[in-house]
Parts: structure tokens; C-alpha cells; sequence
């Protein structure tokens, strides 16, 4: 009988090593508290840092570009304005403007050409005004008439403003002669006359001269002007 045992016992050590063999329970891991644990599953998800934060100026180490400092031109005063009833205004418009060069340091040339600048564009926004301006005779001349400059009193250096005909001579000089028909030329010094016209153009005299002792004058050069002498 006993041969007969070693089937049997092959038979049931080969039925436990078949596929379909029962999963080993798990692994029990002892706690603090010595009791037994599941084991922990990974954390795969985002780590987190309470010490990341957005960069702020605060932040010692973070450089911040310096404010760069552009150095600009104060801005302009009322300086008045071209009057085309007024003459006298006129010539004060002129004084103001040009005061404001001739004022400027001369260590300061890019001031200087900025305000040169300035002052052209000032003078040509002036063209195209139509005036109409009472003044007085200067003298009489071969087919018409110099009025005399607007002056003011209160400055020894400003040789005045003049009215001169837009066509000037082509050798460079300048003439002041307005002509006038061969009627009205009978006029004396002094005499009131109206002047109407459409400003050309603006001259400063010496031209690019700020020398603060140099005297100076403006000159307006007209188109389609008249002369009508003033009882």
C-alpha cells in the first residue's frame, strides 16, 4: 500500500504551481505603534513650494534699470502773439520770442539750436496774415515810400520793425521802398499812412546772431500790399 501514496502526493504539489494559483496576500508593514500598515502609494502629483513667489522690486537681488533722465526744454511763457491790426504788438511778439535765444547760455548749444528751431517755425506760422497796420511816413522815394520802423522805447538795442516789399534787390541789399501810384507819392516825413499787405515772410537781423550787446531788427517782407497816406 504504500507505493501507491507517491501519485497522490505528486498530483496536489502540482495543482498548487498552476497558473491559476491563488495571489499572495500582501506584505504587511509594522507602524510606529508596532500594528500593521497597508504600504503607502507614490505621490506622483506636482510638488508643492510655499516659498515660490512672484518677483517683486522688494527683492534685493532683482536689478531694476535706473529711470534714464532726458533733459527738456522749460515750457514757453505767453510770449503774445503776431496782431495783424497792430504793429507795436507785433514787435513786442518779436522781442519776446527772440529774448528767449539770446538769454540761453552759450555752453548750451543744443538749447540754442532747439530754440532756433522753435522760432523758425514760429515766424513761418505767421505767413499768409494779412495786415493792416497804421504807420508813419519815413521819407519819400523814387516811385513810392520807406515807412518808418515801430520802435520801442524800452529797449536801446532793438532797431525796430520795418515793412519792405517781398521783390528785393538781387545784388543782397534790401530796400524798404514801397511803391505807391505816382499820386499819393507826394508825402512828407511823418506823415500817417495805412499799410495793408499779406506777410511773406519774417526776417531777423543779423540772421543766427544772439550776441546779447548786438543791436537787432525785424523786417516783414509783403505781397499784395498798399500804401493809403492818412489825413
Amino acid at each position: 500500500m504504500r507505493w501507491s501514496l507517491l501519485p497522490i502526493f505528486t498530483l496536489v504539489l502540482l495543482s498548487g504551481c498552476g497558473g491559476n494559483a491563488p495571489t499572495p496576500p500582501a506584505l504587511a508593514i509594522p507602524g510606529n505603534d508596532g500594528a500593521a500598515s497597508a504600504p503607502k502609494k507614490k505621490d506622483i502629483s506636482e510638488p508643492k513650494n510655499d516659498n515660490i513667489r512672484a518677483a517683486t522690486n522688494d527683492n534685493p537681488q532683482q536689478k531694476i534699470a535706473p529711470a534714464v533722465d532726458v533733459k527738456k526744454d522749460p515750457p514757453r511763457a505767453n510770449l503774445g502773439a503776431f496782431d495783424p491790426e497792430d504793429a507795436t504788438k507785433t514787435l513786442q511778439w518779436l522781442r519776446a520770442n527772440f529774448a528767449t535765444i539770446r538769454a540761453l547760455p552759450n555752453e548750451d548749444e543744443a538749447a540754442i539750436n532747439r530754440a532756433w528751431e522753435d522760432y523758425t517755425r514760429i515766424l513761418q506760422a505767421a505767413a499768409g496774415q494779412k495786415i493792416r497796420w497804421d504807420m508813419a511816413v519815413d521819407y519819400s522815394a523814387p516811385g513810392g515810400v520807406v515807412v518808418a520802423p515801430v520802435l520801442l522805447a524800452d529797449d536801446r538795442l532793438c532797431a525796430g520793425l520795418r515793412v519792405i516789399p517781398t521783390l528785393q534787390p538781387l545784388d543782397g541789399s534790401q530796400s524798404f521802398t514801397l511803391e505807391m501810384p505816382a499820386a499819393r507819392t507826394a508825402v512828407r516825413t511823418g506823415q500817417p499812412v495805412r499799410v495793408t499787405g499779406t506777410v511773406e515772410l519774417i526776417e531777423t537781423h543779423p540772421r543766427r546772431d544772439r550776441s546779447p550787446d548786438r543791436p537787432y531788427r525785424f523786417a516783414i517782407r509783403l505781397r499784395d500790399y498798399s500804401v493809403t497816406p492818412l489825413k
